[in-house]
């Protein structure tokens, strides 16, 4: 059976043997500091943090983590919040704000998506077409679900192009 020369769709999942979760928290810059770099901390606490700058002159930071590790799911005010960076990353600690910290409480812990391609035929016929992440899924981690979705826009133009 030739999936391709009968049009059928065929998904992989991968699976994921390094399994992260993630908050998010607002970081306010020092003066004099540098908004235009990505900030970012790797731990041997197997805890990391990214930070990018928005426009608003804040950085988003993300903080990436094991989905049992208590240090981060046992932070459920701000006071525990604010020790959890103190211990892990004080030099994010003055970057953090009281209501930060009690935002970052608050928060739920997000899933990344699995990772899965969808292959070899992408569309049926001429009717139907799988784009974005129908045909994989990115973890959308600093745009890169978003700079996907454009490459994905632009090749389905290129193809449309092509046939008119």
């Amino acid at each position: 059976e030739d999936p391709e020369r009968e049009g059928k769709f065929r998904v992989k999942q991968f699976k994921d043997e390094n399994v992260r979760v993630y908050k998010t928290v607002t970081l306010r810059p020092q003066p004099g500091q540098k908004l235009n770099l990505n900030y970012s901390a790797r731990t041997a606490s197997d805890i990391n943090l990214d930070a990018l700058p928005t426009r608003e002159g804040t950085l988003i930071g993300v903080l990436l983590f094991r989905p049992h590790d208590q240090r981060v799911l046992q932070a459920k005010t701000a006071a525990q919040v604010r020790a959890l960076f103190k211990e892990v990353f004080p030099m994010f600690d003055p970057m953090l704000s009281d209501p930060a910290c009690e935002a970052f409480a608050r928060k739920p812990v997000s899933k990344l998506p699995i990772f899965q391609f969808c292959g070899p035929v992408l569309h049926k016929g001429a009717s139907t077409v799988l784009l974005g992440d129908a045909i994989h899924a990115v973890k959308p981690f600093f745009g890169l679900g978003v700079n996907s979705a454009f490459e994905d826009i632009s090749e389905l133009d290129r193809c449309l192009s092509a046939t008119a």
